[in-house]
């Protein structure tokens, strides 16, 4: 089967300049990450920046599968 037209991951508008943006699962970026009160970690927050005015804007938890919150958190790593 060919695929004609591959849908978009997210598509949303900047919180800060109302722009409307596309995004692709390369594009998220660890924001930080989320503790309960015990201190273990129990997920973390991803965010897209916005193409036209660099927001960063928060991507909605149902968009996170596990495979895009460890291509965000690979991202973030510093490398030595």
């Amino acid at each position: 089967m060919k695929i004609i037209d591959e849908g978009v991951w997210w598509e949303f508008v900047c919180s800060l300049c109302r722009t409307k943006c596309q995004a692709e699962p390369e594009d998220a970026r660890l924001l930080r990450h989320v503790h309960n009160e015990d201190g273990d970690e129990i997920g973390v927050i991803c965010y897209v920046e916005c193409g036209n005015c660099g927001q960063k804007n928060e991507v909605p938890a149902e968009r996170l599968t596990l495979k895009i919150k460890e291509m965000a958190i690979e991202k973030n790593t510093v490398r030595y």
